[in-house]
């Protein structure tokens, strides 16, 4: 068993997998940013938010961290307020998204399905359970750049700091990748054995 074990660590792609967990992570913020962007911009200049920050001793707001807030939103991750005289979330997704809701919700599914696929691929094996392990090694990639993407995406004022939940954050950091990328894998092997096999299956 551990012969074996080894044997399929050896296999997988790790340092592939890992870049294709960043590389879908870095997709999906920026497909999330060019759908959101120009909303963002006209609330965020609607609401004068720059000015007010201004008044209370604040930079202004990055359009980019906005739309960060929807995508992280997108993996059911809200965005707190927190200050010394409150302590409040919001689904930001929900409430702003408008036509893209459904679209941004689909995005970090499909994207670490084709990273999971795409680090499977590097394998090249018919054997699903190997498969799915090797579409598990885009965790570490998107989990790096979900942690950090908090920190980045959080604006903070002198009363108050805003910006996605840190622990339902780390947790879709984890959650969504295992879930997705071996299902990838797996959908991977599958489609090889269905080529392999069906040629011999149209034979009488």
């Amino acid at each position: 068993m551990t012969g074996a074990s080894g044997r399929l660590i050896a296999r997988l792609p790790f340092r592939a997998g890992a870049l294709a967990g960043a590389a879908a992570y870095l997709l999906g913020y920026l497909l999330t940013y060019l759908l959101t962007i120009s909303r963002v911009r006209s609330e965020l200049s609607r609401l004068n938010v720059d000015a007010t920050l201004s008044l209370l001793g604040g930079s202004g707001v990055a359009p980019w961290k906005v739309t960060g807030w929807f995508f992280y939103g997108a993996h059911f991750v809200d965005v707190s307020v927190t200050s010394s005289a409150m302590d409040l979330s919001t689904d930001v997704v929900e409430v702003s998204a408008g036509g893209w809701r459904t679209l941004l919700f689909a995005l970090p599914p499909l994207l670490l399905l084709v990273a999971g696929a795409l680090a499977a691929h590097r394998v090249g094996t018919r054997r699903v359970s190997v498969a799915a392990a090797a579409g598990g090694t885009i965790l570490p990639g998107y989990f790096a750049l979900a942690f950090v993407g908090v920190f980045l995406t959080q604006i903070t004022a002198v009363i108050a700091a805003v910006g996605p939940n840190l622990t339902p954050a780390l947790v879709a950091g984890v959650v969504y990748p295992l879930v997705f990328g071996p299902l990838g894998g797996a959908l991977v092997a599958v489609q090889r054995s269905r080529a392999r096999s069906s040629p011999h299956d149209s034979n009488p």
